[in-house]
C-alpha cells in the first residue's frame, strides 16, 4: 500500500521547483539566443525548452526520485505546474516580450539620422523616463561593447518605468484568460495543444478504443491524449486549471 501523502494541485514545492526552472530558462534563452546564437529554445508560443524540461522531469527525475524515496515523487499536478510556469517564463525573454521590448526601447533613436528626421518628429515628444538617452550605450547595445560591461544606471530606469505597465498588462491577460475559460474549455471543448502533454499526466482514467495512444512511458503516457480529438466529459476533470482559474 502507498502511505506516502497524496500532493494535488499547486504545492510549495512545485511553485519552486517551477520558478528555479523559469530563473534557468530566463538565463539560458537569452544565452542562447544573444551569445551562442544556435537553435532557439524558445520562440513566443512555441516552447520546445519547456517540452524538453517536461520530459527530462516525466522520464528521468520522477522515476529516480520514486526509488529514492516515495514522498519525492511529483503527482501530475505538481509537474503540470511546473510545465505551466515553464511555458510561460519561455515567452518572456524570447519574441514574447524581451526580443521586441528592448529594441523598441532604443530602435529609434539609433536608427535617427538627418534623413528621416526622427528626432524632430517625434524624439522631443518621449519622455526622457520612457527610453534610453545615451548615445554610447544604446551603440553598444547594437553594434558590441568591447569591454563586455552593461551600463545598468542608462538601461535600468526605462526597464523598471515600464515594469509596472507591463506587470498590469499581464495580470488583465491573466483576468481576460480566467473570464473567457469556462466558455472555451467546458462549452467550445478548445484542445490547448502545448497543454496535452501536463493534462495528459493529470487526467485519471482508462485508455479505451482503437485510437489509444502507443505506450511510451507510464507517466507520459496516461489517459487525456486523444489523437486531435477534444478530450472526454466526465471522469477527466481540468485538476490544475481549474484551481488556478479559482484563485
Amino acid at each position: 500500500m502507498d502511505s506516502s501523502p497524496k500532493r494535488e494541485g499547486i504545492t510549495v514545492r512545485a511553485f519552486a521547483i517551477g520558478t528555479l526552472a523559469s530563473l534557468a530558462i530566463g538565463v539560458g534563452v537569452a544565452y542562447v539566443d544573444t551569445v551562442i546564437r544556435g537553435s532557439p529554445m524558445a520562440r513566443d508560443f512555441g516552447s520546445p525548452v519547456a517540452v524538453f524540461l517536461l520530459i527530462i522531469i516525466a522520464v528521468l527525475l520522477n522515476p529516480l526520485l520514486r526509488l529514492l524515496r516515495r514522498s519525492w515523487y511529483l503527482s501530475g499536478s505538481e509537474v503540470a505546474l511546473i510545465y505551466i510556469m515553464s511555458l510561460l517564463a519561455a515567452a518572456i525573454p524570447s519574441m514574447g516580450l524581451t526580443s521586441f521590448f528592448v529594441p523598441f526601447l532604443s530602435g529609434a533613436q539609433y536608427y535617427a539620422m538627418p534623413e528621416n528626421r526622427w528626432a524632430d518628429l517625434f524624439m522631443e515628444h518621449i519622455p526622457a523616463w520612457q527610453i534610453p538617452r545615451d548615445p554610447q550605450a544604446i551603440k553598444d547595445f547594437y553594434e558590441g561593447n568591447p569591454t563586455a560591461t552593461i551600463a545598468w544606471n542608462v538601461w535600468l530606469p526605462p526597464i523598471l518605468a515600464w515594469a509596472s505597465f507591463l506587470i498590469a498588462l499581464y495580470l488583465v491577460m491573466i483576468a481576460l484568460m480566467v473570464i473567457l475559460r469556462r466558455q472555451w474549455m467546458d462549452y467550445e471543448r478548445l484542445l490547448y495543444p502545448l497543454m496535452q502533454p501536463s493534462l495528459a499526466m493529470d487526467c485519471p482514467g482508462k485508455r479505451e478504443g482503437p485510437a489509444a495512444p502507443v505506450p511510451l512511458h507510464p507517466v507520459l503516457d496516461r489517459p487525456g491524449h486523444h489523437h486531435g480529438k477534444p478530450p472526454p466529459r466526465g471522469p477527466c476533470p481540468y485538476t490544475l486549471i481549474d484551481q488556478i482559474s479559482s484563485l
